[in-house]
Protein backbone atom coordinates (compact mmCIF):
# COMPACT_ATOMS: atom_id res chain seq x y z
CA UNK A 1 0.00 0.00 0.00
CA UNK A 2 2.99 2.37 0.28
CA UNK A 3 2.89 2.36 -3.44
CA UNK A 4 -0.88 3.65 -3.70
CA UNK A 5 0.21 6.13 -1.15
CA UNK A 6 4.26 7.46 -1.65
CA UNK A 7 5.58 10.02 -4.50
CA UNK A 8 6.71 6.94 -6.57
CA UNK A 9 2.98 6.54 -7.22
CA UNK A 10 2.13 9.49 -8.81
CA UNK A 11 5.63 9.71 -10.87
CA UNK A 12 5.59 5.95 -11.94
CA UNK A 13 2.09 4.34 -11.41
CA UNK A 14 2.70 1.19 -13.36
CA UNK A 15 4.70 -0.78 -10.02
CA UNK A 16 1.88 0.34 -7.98
CA UNK A 17 -0.79 -0.70 -9.86
CA UNK A 18 1.09 -4.31 -10.79
CA UNK A 19 0.99 -4.63 -7.11
CA UNK A 20 -2.33 -3.33 -6.19
CA UNK A 21 -4.06 -5.49 -8.55
CA UNK A 22 -1.76 -8.78 -7.45
CA UNK A 23 -2.84 -8.08 -4.08
CA UNK A 24 -6.38 -7.68 -5.45
CA UNK A 25 -6.42 -11.01 -6.98
CA UNK A 26 -5.59 -12.77 -4.00
CA UNK A 27 -9.08 -11.47 -2.07
CA UNK A 28 -7.03 -8.73 -0.54
CA UNK A 29 -9.99 -6.32 0.41
CA UNK A 30 -8.11 -3.58 0.88
CA UNK A 31 -6.32 -3.52 -2.34
CA UNK A 32 -9.97 -4.24 -4.14
CA UNK A 33 -11.61 -1.45 -2.61
CA UNK A 34 -8.55 0.69 -3.76
CA UNK A 35 -8.70 -0.76 -7.09
CA UNK A 36 -12.38 0.25 -7.11
CA UNK A 37 -11.72 3.62 -5.99
CA UNK A 38 -9.04 4.43 -8.38
CA UNK A 39 -11.18 2.60 -11.40
CA UNK A 40 -14.40 5.03 -10.58
CA UNK A 41 -12.37 8.19 -10.52
CA UNK A 42 -10.13 7.34 -13.46
CA UNK A 43 -6.97 8.17 -11.14
CA UNK A 44 -4.01 6.64 -10.29
CA UNK A 45 -2.73 5.79 -13.82
CA UNK A 46 -5.89 3.94 -14.56
CA UNK A 47 -8.36 4.69 -17.06
CA UNK A 48 -12.07 5.28 -15.62
CA UNK A 49 -13.79 1.97 -15.66
CA UNK A 50 -17.01 1.75 -13.82
CA UNK A 51 -17.70 -2.21 -14.76
CA UNK A 52 -14.04 -2.87 -13.43
CA UNK A 53 -15.15 -1.05 -9.89
CA UNK A 54 -17.86 -2.46 -9.87
CA UNK A 55 -16.25 -5.99 -10.46
CA UNK A 56 -13.84 -5.13 -7.68
CA UNK A 57 -16.01 -3.61 -5.15
CA UNK A 58 -18.17 -6.64 -5.55
CA UNK A 59 -15.31 -8.74 -4.61
CA UNK A 60 -14.45 -6.93 -1.74
CA UNK A 61 -18.19 -6.79 -0.61
CA UNK A 62 -17.89 -10.91 -0.56
CA UNK A 63 -15.69 -10.46 2.12
CA UNK A 64 -17.28 -8.25 4.60
CA UNK A 65 -15.77 -5.09 3.45
CA UNK A 66 -18.34 -2.73 5.28
CA UNK A 67 -17.50 0.64 2.69
CA UNK A 68 -17.42 -1.98 -0.46
CA UNK A 69 -20.83 -3.56 0.82
CA UNK A 70 -22.29 -0.13 0.87
CA UNK A 71 -20.61 1.02 -2.38
CA UNK A 72 -22.37 -2.31 -4.33
CA UNK A 73 -25.47 -0.57 -4.73
CA UNK A 74 -24.68 2.65 -5.10
CA UNK A 75 -22.54 1.91 -7.99
CA UNK A 76 -24.88 -0.57 -9.85
CA UNK A 77 -27.50 1.92 -10.12
CA UNK A 78 -25.40 4.28 -11.51
CA UNK A 79 -24.19 1.92 -14.34
CA UNK A 80 -25.76 2.48 -17.82
CA UNK A 81 -27.74 -1.12 -18.82
CA UNK A 82 -24.44 -2.11 -21.28
CA UNK A 83 -22.09 -1.81 -17.97
CA UNK A 84 -24.98 -3.83 -16.19
CA UNK A 85 -24.83 -6.67 -19.15
CA UNK A 86 -21.21 -6.66 -18.62
CA UNK A 87 -20.79 -6.73 -15.23
CA UNK A 88 -23.42 -9.85 -15.29
CA UNK A 89 -21.61 -11.71 -17.78
CA UNK A 90 -18.24 -11.15 -15.67
CA UNK A 91 -19.47 -12.13 -12.04
CA UNK A 92 -21.16 -15.02 -13.22
CA UNK A 93 -18.00 -17.01 -14.68
CA UNK A 94 -16.64 -19.68 -13.58
CA UNK A 95 -13.21 -18.81 -11.41
CA UNK A 96 -11.37 -20.82 -14.19
CA UNK A 97 -12.32 -18.34 -16.68
CA UNK A 98 -12.00 -15.25 -14.51
CA UNK A 99 -8.02 -16.13 -14.47
CA UNK A 100 -8.19 -17.29 -18.26
CA UNK A 101 -10.69 -14.58 -19.66
CA UNK A 102 -10.03 -15.87 -23.55
CA UNK A 103 -12.05 -19.19 -22.62
CA UNK A 104 -15.70 -18.17 -23.06
CA UNK A 105 -15.90 -16.34 -26.60
CA UNK A 106 -19.04 -14.46 -25.36
CA UNK A 107 -17.43 -12.36 -23.23
CA UNK A 108 -14.01 -12.79 -24.19
CA UNK A 109 -13.08 -9.03 -25.55
CA UNK A 110 -14.21 -6.80 -23.09
CA UNK A 111 -14.57 -9.36 -19.79
CA UNK A 112 -11.14 -9.98 -20.65
CA UNK A 113 -9.70 -6.05 -20.03
CA UNK A 114 -11.65 -6.37 -17.00
CA UNK A 115 -9.99 -8.91 -15.08
CA UNK A 116 -7.08 -9.13 -16.56
CA UNK A 117 -6.50 -4.98 -16.85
Amino acid sequence: MLYLYGRESREQPEPMLRWLKESARRGHPLAQTSLSVLYMAGDGGVPRDAVEAYYWWVQAAAQGESDAVAAVADVWGNLSDEEQDVARQVLSLPVAARKHPGSDPQTSSFSAQIICQ
